[in-house]
C-alpha cells in the first residue's frame, strides 16, 4: 500500500504545482486527495503534521502575502509527511523560493525590469515535501 501512497502522492505534488502555476490558486480538491493519500497508509501520529501550517496561517493573518490554498496545502501534505518532516519541508521550499528570487532579481536587474512580486508558493513547498518524503529518514 504504500506504493500506491508514494505514486499518489508524487502525482498530486505535481498536479498542485502545475495547478499553482498556471491559475495562481489551490482547489479545495486537492486537500481532499491529499488527505485520501495520507489515509492509504495511515499513522495517528501523523495528524500533529496539520500543526506544521500554523506559521502560514499566523503569516497570513498579521502579514498577509500567503494564500489560504498555500495553507491547506501544507496541512494536508502534513497528514503524509508528520509534523517534523512537514516542518522541514516548508523550510527547503522556502529555501528554494528564495534562490529563485535571487535568481529571478538578478537577471531581472541586468534586462532592466522590475522584480517580480508574486510568486506561487505551491511548486516550490512540493519539491521540499518531495525531497523529505523520499529522504527525510524515518517518519514513513
Amino acid at each position: 500500500m504504500e506504493t500506491v501512497q508514494t505514486v499518489s502522492f508524487v502525482m498530486l505534488m505535481a498536479g498542485a504545482s502545475w495547478w499553482d502555476i498556471h491559475k495562481r490558486i489551490f482547489p479545495n480538491y486537492y486537500v481532499f486527495l491529499l488527505i485520501l493519500a495520507a489515509m492509504i497508509s495511515f499513522n495517528p501520529w501523523k495528524l500533529t503534521g496539520i500543526l506544521a501550517a500554523l506559521p502560514f496561517l499566523l503569516t497570513a493573518l498579521w502579514a498577509g502575502g500567503v494564500g489560504g490554498g498555500d495553507i491547506k496545502f501544507v496541512a494536508a501534505s502534513g497528514l503524509v509527511l508528520g509534523f517534523g518532516r512537514t516542518c522541514a519541508a516548508e523550510i527547503l521550499g522556502i529555501c528554494f523560493l528564495l534562490l529563485f528570487h535571487g535568481a529571478g532579481t538578478a537577471v531581472r536587474a541586468m534586462q532592466k525590469k522590475e522584480p517580480c512580486q508574486y510568486y506561487p508558493m505551491v511548486p516550490f513547498l512540493a519539491a521540499g515535501n518531495l525531497i523529505l518524503y523520499f529522504y527525510g529518514g524515518s517518519g514513513k
